[in-house]
């Protein structure tokens, strides 16, 4: 859980070492738990990819860009043992349902389907990527006989926060709504505080960019409520 809210850029050394050691002794072998990460190659969907692969997972990612642009800064003595070489990326549209269905593996579903679909916008476009986008993956899921479903969701802070995004929390209650009525208990939502660390930017530059909410979480908190 530490590594998800975090990210897999601000993962401790020995953290690192252990994700190296499992890559390095893993092999394709089918007994494998398979899990379908949509988002995968975001902030947090990255990290949840990072994790699984640590576990000894199969795991596929589907995301409109497939493989991210930093995985070409990887040196290529490294590539071998960096968790990402082991993922399947898988370029598609989440809200296209055929492309679900060939990530989810059709009729030889995965084990588990993980989002962590998210963005920020007008309330629209927050209600659509933070609820509809899961919804429909949610119901795919279900119709292919996925055993669970994971939804990376988000604690609710209420107001002022909330009403700055509403977006946002509406979009990601549909959603828990909706993977509970279809799930039920296989239903499995998480509701991270805010995510902060360091984010690798898509493209060929594979810049970074620094992810600290916290400080402006204070500032905001003490301009509220003292």
């Amino acid at each position: 859980m530490l590594l998800w809210r975090r990210g897999c850029a601000d993962a401790a050394p020995r953290m690192r070492a252990r994700l190296a050691a499992n890559v390095r002794r893993q092999s394709t072998e089918p007994g494998r738990p398979s899990v379908l990460v949509l988002g995968g190659n975001g902030f947090v969907g990255s990290a949840v990819c990072a994790a699984a692969v640590g576990a000894g997972m199969r795991v596929t990612s589907l995301s409109r860009t497939g493989r991210p642009g930093w995985y070409e800064k990887i040196a290529e003595g490294e590539r071998a043992a960096h968790w990402a070489t082991q993922v399947d990326w898988k370029s598609g549209d989440v809200f296209e349902p055929a492309s679900l269905r060939a990530a989810m593996g059709g009729e030889a579903p995965v084990d588990a389907v993980v989002s962590s679909i998210g963005a920020f916008g007008s309330y629209d476009f927050m209600l659509k990527m933070c609820g509809q986008a899961t919804i429909g993956a949610a119901e795919v899921a279900k119709e292919l006989g996925v055993p669970r479903f994971v939804f990376i969701s988000a604690h609710d802070y209420g107001f002022p926060v909330r009403n700055l995004v509403a977006g946002y929390y509406d979009g990601k209650q549909n959603a828990e709504a909706a993977i509970t009525e279809l799930y039920g208990d296989n239903g499995v939502m998480l509701r991270a505080s805010a995510v902060y660390g360091k984010r690798t930017l898509p493209g060929k530059d594979g810049k970074t960019l620094r992810l600290d909410v916290r400080s402006a979480a204070r500032r905001l908190y003490y301009a509220t409520h003292v």
